[in-house]
């Protein structure tokens, strides 16, 4: 399943209730929870395309580090912390894109 393509905007419409638009103006979620942090709760949603364009593009750049340093670190120092977060962008990705 895809997602409907960002970039997202928050409405400033309401304090309590906040929507999110994608750019042709089509609501994309709402937040309807009462409290302080449903503003906050809004703009993390609104950025979640953004963010998850980012998180793709720092798992591409950690994938190419790895492959130049394969014969650069004899140690491995740096490559099993690598290989970790590379692995856990794998699998973050899988879920945003695929689900659980």
């Amino acid at each position: 399943m895809k997602h409907t393509p960002g970039p997202w905007k928050l409405s400033k419409t309401q304090v309590v209730k906040c929507s999110i638009y994608d750019d042709e103006g089509k609501p994309v979620a709402h937040c309807d929870r009462r409290g302080s942090e449903t503003p906050a709760n809004a703009r993390l949603i609104a950025a979640a395309p953004t963010m998850f364009g980012k998180l793709a593009d720092v798992k591409g750049f950690i994938s190419r580090l790895l492959a130049d340093m394969e014969d650069n670190d004899p140690d491995n120092q740096w490559r099993y912390q690598l290989d970790e977060v590379n692995d856990d962008l794998t699998e973050t990705l899988r879920k945003i894109t695929e689900g659980s």
